[in-house]
């Protein structure tokens, strides 16, 4: 029974332990205004609620600031806030939280200072070394982006709340803490790598998943150097969300505002203007990826200048289009140059958007093409199709080519290449000379090898290439 009754005793602790574990520190303000008070703020992450009678702040002084001789339980999800005096300033009258006024506040240091919470045991609960640089502006608090990650310097930003701060609510840059968004669940849907002079560059992307997505301290990261180590734009908080199926705009400065002045942004498009002489994209090459506020990179795109279309090579003051955000994964083969007169298509429809081809159904091996009959004169309609190959399971070797008419070849766009159940194609209307072919009917045939059985399966079907209306 003494063992049980000591196992109990262990168990309870332990758990008051790790219940104590929940509650951070989440917001500071160590430069205040003149005459208004220095102050930090809890927050109870946790799903319990914990006590916090007899608790400590500390700073690298010898001041030990008893939080409460009574109890004050904080509950999971709310505030307590540690301060000076009341009221903290005349923008904050009043507070929506628990407020706690020390008999001895440690004195915060405006170039830095270290902050320690302790518990009635004197177990420290969190810490925290902050730098000026975490908040350089008077007035202005420093705010914890993610309540689950350590309080390093990368983890704060100031605060972008109108009154300076938010003690005893929501952090204004705060990131919710959600399941990770699967991968391409945004994309780079267009580029402009090479602007015009006086212009400059900018990158769009495209929410493909079915919920609204918040871009707030997401990052684009650039190609590894020699170490391994990325360049990163870091964008802000309170950009707003991106709706499914909509666009977000990133450029270097206000410049594409002049540049589209007669096509207005739509007002529901976040629209990201970093301030920048650019966004280090290269002219002719590069490597970027996207990564949301974990860390975790949802797309990535490896560009090259021989993008464009063949009879536009240079593809200065042009940006570089996606033919449809399904295609994101085909590379090279699914971009192509704008063809609108503007040079660019930012938070609108690509003007060399196409349409997927039907979805084949069955097991059978077939071959499905849209648009068709298409256009290829760089007129920004459909001038390219798309073929939707249908293929039995498992790993395929396929060819596919184009003939004409009378059974001559005219291009391969697939030769001896890996393909899984289905898989896309596209074709700019070129031969493999990187002519234009005629108007006229051509034939399509893919061949599928399966190497576990050593069978070959085929489909074909008939595109036309017309004259535009």
């Amino acid at each position: 029974m003494l063992r049980i009754i000591s196992f109990v005793l262990i168990l309870f602790f332990a758990c008051s332990y790790l219940h104590a574990q929940q509650v951070i520190i989440n917001e500071i303000m160590f430069a205040p205004e003149t005459n208004d008070a220095e102050w930090v703020e809890l927050f109870n992450c946790g799903e319990h609620p914990v006590n916090l009678r007899g608790w400590t702040l500390t700073d690298r002084s010898t001041v030990v600031a008893l939080l409460s001789a009574e109890d004050v339980v904080l509950p999971p999800g709310g505030y307590v806030v540690i301060a000076q005096f009341l009221p903290l300033g005349p923008q904050w009258p009043s507070l929506p939280a628990t407020a706690l006024i020390p008999a001895a506040f440690p004195t915060l240091n405006n170039t830095g200072d270290d902050i320690i919470l302790r518990n009635a045991e004197g177990r420290t609960i969190d810490s925290l070394a902050y730098t000026a640089s975490w908040s350089s502006q008077r007035g202005v608090s420093a705010e914890r982006l993610l309540a689950t990650v350590p309080p390093l310097r990368e983890n704060w930003a100031a605060s972008i709340a109108i009154q300076g701060g938010t003690p005893g609510e929501r952090n204004s840059v705060s990131i919710a803490q959600a399941d990770p968004l699967p991968r391409y669940s945004l994309v780079f849907n267009e580029i402009m790598p090479d602007p015009l002079s006086g212009s400059c560059e900018w990158i769009e992307l495209y929410n493909t998943a079915h919920m609204p997505v918040d871009l707030s301290r997401w990052s684009l990261a650039g190609k590894a150097d020699a170490s391994g180590k990325r360049s990163r734009i870091l964008l802000p908080a309170g950009i707003g969300e991106i709706s499914p199926g909509c666009f977000a705009v990133i450029a270097a400065d206000s410049g594409i505002l002049a540049d589209f002045t007669s096509r207005e942004l739509p007002p529901d498009v976040p629209l990201v203007i970093l301030n920048r002489s650019s966004l280090g994209l290269g002219n002719t090459a590069d490597e970027w990826l996207l990564l949301d506020a974990l860390g975790n990179t949802i797309d990535s795109i490896v560009y090259d200048k021989s993008w464009h279309h063949p009879f536009r090579t240079n593809g200065h003051g042009l940006s570089l289009e996606l033919m449809h955000p399904a295609y994101h994964h085909l590379g090279a083969s699914a971009w192509s140059s704008c063809t609108d007169p503007a040079g660019g298509t930012p938070a609108r429809q690509n003007s060399i958007y196409s349409t997927l081809p039907p979805e084949a159904t069955g097991d059978a091996i077939s071959l499905t093409v849209s648009p068709n009959p298409f256009s290829p004169d760089s007129d920004g309609v459909e001038d390219f199709c798309l073929f939707r190959c249908r293929l039995p399971d498992g790993v395929n070797q396929v060819r596919l080519r184009i003939y004409d008419v009378a059974g001559r070849h005219i291009v391969t766009l697939r030769n001896n290449t890996g393909m899984g159940r289905e898989g896309m194609v596209v074709w700019d209307g070129l031969d493999d000379a990187g002519r234009r072919v005629r108007i006229g009917s051509y034939i399509a045939l893919l061949e599928a090898l399966d190497p576990t059985s050593n069978t070959v399966g085929a489909a074909k079907t008939v595109v036309v290439v017309a004259r535009p209306l």
